[in-house]
């Protein structure tokens, strides 16, 4: 796994919980010796809102406009180069964008010219979770990314005792996560393999033998499984997580539409927003 992360990616809106973010793709890198970018979208209606009304022009084609977009984009490029150089050191690398079109347009464009294997991102639950970059971020990209995501919702220390792994064994868990799971087991942890019973339809002892053959088939000979009854999945993982007190919960992520995510949001997001424990996600395509 060391040799497979080697560029990290923390989206940065200069917040509190963007510093979460930062604090532990340092530490990260430090574990494992991948290289930190940092990348900050300006939005043009933010540099309406921070210009004097007498000097706020709202047509984006304007000159003025744009030399107004381009001044603040050249002040937060200073600002995050210099947070790269106090955090993280040289070598790092930081990136302003502004938007042309819409954030998750601009992302997707992003990640198709960088060469990215993690993304860190902080995270807030009293956040909108409307809100992209700005907010809480963290939802919208394990929507849109495909990749590992390892959100962070507090300034914490990274570490290795307990990692709880959260399957449902209806499909094979990502082989990106087990990889992970492998890495840190190396470095002394204990894996916890969890799954929530929240039907009678198999007996617990075919839950734990299909639990058994999903594991060893990934090379994991050692583990604690976790067989929890629950009303449904957020009820298992939340028991489970307060049984562990996990340092990390990998998890994986499927695909949805807008209007399901709008709705009903996914497993995950509901797991990050009811837990102060970093969740390290691997985005699925949509079955």
């Amino acid at each position: 796994m060391n040799n497979q992360t080697k560029n990290i990616l923390v989206p940065f809106d200069f917040s509190e919980e963007a510093m979460f973010g930062l604090n532990m793709a340092r530490q990260w890198s430090e574990m494992v010796g991948a290289k930190v970018n940092m990348v900050h979208f300006v939005l043009p209606d933010d540099v309406v809102k921070d210009q004097h009304p007498k000097y706020a022009i709202m047509d984006i084609t304007d000159p003025q406009r744009q030399k107004q977009i381009e001044h603040v984009a050249a002040q937060k490029l200073i600002e995050l180069k210099k947070m790269l150089d106090e955090h993280i050191g040289l070598g790092a690398q930081g990136e302003v964008i502004v938007l042309q079109s819409g954030l998750s347009d601009a992302f997707e464009q992003f990640m198709q010219q960088t060469e990215i294997d993690l993304i860190i991102s902080g995270t807030s639950s009293s956040r909108n979770i409307a809100e992209f970059f700005t907010g809480n971020n963290s939802e919208q990209m394990l929507r849109d990314a495909d990749i590992p995501v390892l959100v962070v919702s507090s300034d914490q220390a990274l570490a290795f005792d307990n990692i709880l792994l959260a399957t449902d064994l209806s499909q094979a868990v990502p082989s990106r996560l087990f990889d992970f799971a492998k890495y840190f087991q190396s470095k002394g942890a204990e894996l916890h393999v969890m799954n929530a019973m929240t039907t009678e339809l198999m007996e617990e002892k075919d839950v734990a033998t299909k639990m058994d053959e999903l594991v060893r088939h990934a090379g994991i000979e050692k583990y604690s499984p976790h067989l929890i009854a629950a009303d449904d999945e957020l009820e298992g993982v939340l028991k489970s997580v307060s049984e562990v007190d996990p340092d990390l919960i990998l998890m994986k992520t499927h695909e949805r539409s807008d209007l399901e995510n709008v709705i009903f949001g996914s497993l995950t997001e509901k797991v990050i927003r009811q837990t102060a424990k970093p969740v390290l996600v691997q985005p699925m395509p949509a079955s």
